[in-house]
């Protein structure tokens, strides 16, 4: 499956994706000086949207750091950090972290 794969400053942070993805999204935002990134997936769901989205934890960037941003193929994601359905979001709890 398509999938992204982020890395800061030369650590991989995670690769987002999901086999059921309508879109992958990677927001890149600046102001006064700080700057970070956020990435989510839509994913078909049951809610009046439906659509949830899956959320990765957020990058926090500095001036001076590299970001690289990878399209690869993989069999399986990065587990997301949070779900939000449209009624809300949570916080998904993980076992182990696969990003290491």
């Amino acid at each position: 499956m398509l999938a992204f794969e982020v890395t800061v400053n030369g650590k991989r942070r995670y690769v987002a994706g999901h086999v059921d993805e309508q879109s992958v999204q990677l927001i890149l935002w600046g102001s006064h000086g700080t700057a970070g990134l956020t990435t989510f997936v839509a994913v078909p769901n049951d809610s009046p949207a439906g659509l949830a989205t899956l959320s990765y934890e957020p990058a926090r960037l500095a001036i001076g750091d590299e970001l690289k941003i990878r399209i690869v193929d993989v069999e399986a994601a990065d587990a997301p950090v949070q779900r939000n359905d449209g009624e809300g979001g949570y916080q998904i709890a993980i076992e182990g972290s696969t990003n290491d």
